[in-house]
């Protein structure tokens, strides 16, 4: 699911419609992005530590994807200031894998996300997930 289309790693927190960026290939619902700002109105999706993972309040899409944006400064989403967001899109008949997708990036945004910001570029991200997705298997399999 992660392509490096789906990266954009300089925004600008202050420029209107910067998400607009995560989008363009994606064919999605038109009331897409009203269903994200339905689900953040129920409770901010920022988790500290400069992450977000917003999302539709219902799965919409076809497939499931992550879309990931790096501000070029963080803002502040909820309680929390954010400088990464990973926006999630789960398809209507989503597996079990996505547990697993969930712990990888749960991992990645406790021990890696400094790393992420700094080096800002796509391969830094696939190295940084294939890294916390072997670590679980070593502890699923050991």
């Amino acid at each position: 699911i992660y392509r490096r289309r789906a990266a954009c790693p300089h925004i600008l927190p202050q420029k209107k419609g910067a998400g607009s960026c995560l989008l363009p290939f994606i064919k999605l619902p038109d009331d897409f992005l009203q269903l994200v700002k339905k689900r953040e109105s129920l409770a901010a999706t920022s988790f500290g530590g400069l992450v977000a993972m917003p999302h539709p309040w219902k799965a919409v899409s076809k497939d499931t994807f992550v879309c990931l944006a790096i501000l070029d400064k963080p803002v502040q989403w909820g309680e929390a200031k954010v400088q990464v967001v990973f926006l999630v899109s789960i398809a209507d008949d989503a597996t079990a894998k996505l547990q697993k997708f969930y712990q990888v990036v749960a991992q990645l945004m406790v021990a890696c996300i400094c790393k992420l910001i700094a080096e800002r570029r796509f391969e830094v991200l696939l190295g940084l997930l294939r890294q916390k997705e072997q670590g679980l298997e070593e502890q699923e399999n050991g």
